[in-house]
């Protein structure tokens, strides 16, 4: 039977007051006033209203979260065409308790069959559920026309990855129902700026990524129509030119914006305060990239033949070695590491729009670069609860479209968990690295 969620319909007239930032200052402190699902404006609150936020300092209000790239999450993948409607409701839902109330549902390199059944079940869940809707942005279709070669192909699978088709995309597209906004690709393959043209051309952001283009190449396809890197600093050779290197000529090129992803693993946290200094803070954006095994208990799994490790901080790869599988955390977990990452004493909300502004500017959405309450907008927001130290963001009231989703204290819902790898033991894990070690 299909779980129940709390989709009501929107209230006629509704108030909070809440912290625009962590801290005790009171001209921080607005009321949120909407009616329905939008906005009906935000105004400092008064002597009487200052009462009424949360005792907790360290609870703050920011726009929902937006995700241009997450795979996953909670034991599925929307790359799954077997999950049906109902199961990438609940994976919609999973992604919303974590504080992303929007993204783009990433569909990765597999047989095109198999991508177009994917994205014809997304289709189908946003026509039957308003709520799932409300959350998918759009597809973001990563692949199959990647870099063949190990390193910049990634965990892609090799037998998937083939030569650019202008006809094989407007198929996915029409799968699709029309929901593929993003699409990252390689630039060096050849008859790929006929692609890169005819996607730009019609509204779809093009991404430049796994890949081991020149800075010629990279170049020529910004030329054609290309605006951004997916996951600058990784999908990417692992041995390179300390310079020229692809990594700087996409670092250094204003024209593009740059996906990173922050969960402390696929970048060191000394990468990303690099790259957050080196890029315009107009182009950063943060992403998650999480898998389908985000969410799940760390611990010891079988993946295939092989055994994974997932840690209790999000490294997500094989055991007793460096090489990742996946990302494994929020993009809730991405911002507070920016925070501490970047160095600045700052708090998430300084850094806020990376995950909110700025992909919503590069998406063309323009609710999301307006401020927290304007009027006429989405009434989409999620109070937070920071924790310097860890550092951690957790979600303790979500707004969606001026419905409340969930209430730490009040709508406490969870989303059961989806598929799960079987788990390992420590004698297991040990025997399969040593079977490595002797190949």
């Amino acid at each position: 039977m299909p779980t129940a969620y709390p989709w009501r319909p929107a209230p006629q007239q509704e108030h909070l007051v809440v912290r625009r930032r962590p801290g005790d200052d009171p001209t921080d402190i607005v009321l949120l006033e909407w009616a329905g699902e939008l906005f009906v404006g935000a105004r400092p609150a008064n002597h009487d209203e200052l009462r009424r936020v949360a005792d907790d300092p360290m609870l703050f209000a920011t726009p929902g979260l937006f995700d241009v790239q997450i795979n996953g999450y909670s034991g599925r993948s929307f790359g799954d065409p077997g999950l049906g409607i109902d199961g990438l409701r609940d994976l919609c839902w999973s992604i919303l308790l974590s504080g992303t109330t929007r993204f783009l549902a990433t569909i990765t390199t597999d047989a095109l069959d198999t991508m177009r059944a994917a994205m014809e079940n997304l289709h189908a869940a946003c026509r039957t559920y308003p709520d799932v809707a409300a959350m998918v942005v759009g597809i973001h279709q990563e692949g199959p026309w990647i870099s063949p070669s190990n390193g910049p192909r990634g965990a892609h699978p090799a037998e998937y990855v083939i030569p650019p088709s202008v006809a094989e995309f407007a198929r996915l597209q029409s799968a699709s129902g029309g929901r593929i906004a993003m699409l990252t690709l390689a630039p060096e393959l050849e008859g790929i700026t006929d692609l890169i043209r005819e996607a730009a051309q019609h509204s779809v952001v093009v991404s430049l990524g796994h890949h081991d283009a020149a800075k010629p190449i990279i170049e020529h396809a910004i030329d054609a129509g290309a605006r951004c890197v997916t996951h600058l600093g990784n999908g990417c050779p692992a041995v390179m030119p300390r310079h020229p290197n692809l990594l700087w000529a996409q670092a250094a090129e204003d024209r593009l914006y740059a996906g990173i992803i922050a969960d402390g693993h696929h970048l060191p946290p000394d990468t990303v305060k690099v790259f957050h200094r080196a890029k315009p803070h107009d182009k950063l954006i943060l992403v998650s990239d999480a898998v389908g095994m985000a969410g799940a208990p760390p611990g010891l799994y079988h993946e295939g033949d092989a055994i994974s490790e997932l840690t209790p901080q999000g490294w997500y790869g094989f055991f007793g070695t460096r090489t990742l599988i996946g990302a494994a955390v929020p993009l809730a977990s991405c911002l507070a590491n920016l925070a501490a990452f970047a160095g600045e004493s700052k708090t998430p909300a300084d850094y806020a729009a990376h995950a909110t502004t700025v992909p919503g500017r590069l998406m063309g959405l323009p609710d999301l670069t307006s401020a927290l309450g304007t009027p006429g907008t989405p009434a989409t927001f999620v109070v937070w609860r920071w924790e310097r130290t860890t550092p951690a963001l957790t979600p303790q009231r979500i707004v969606l479209r001026g419905r409340t989703v969930y209430d730490s204290e009040a709508l406490a819902i969870q989303v059961p968990f989806g598929q799960c790898m079987a788990s390992a033991t420590l004698a297991e894990a040990r025997q399969w690295l040593a079977t490595q070690q002797r190949i």
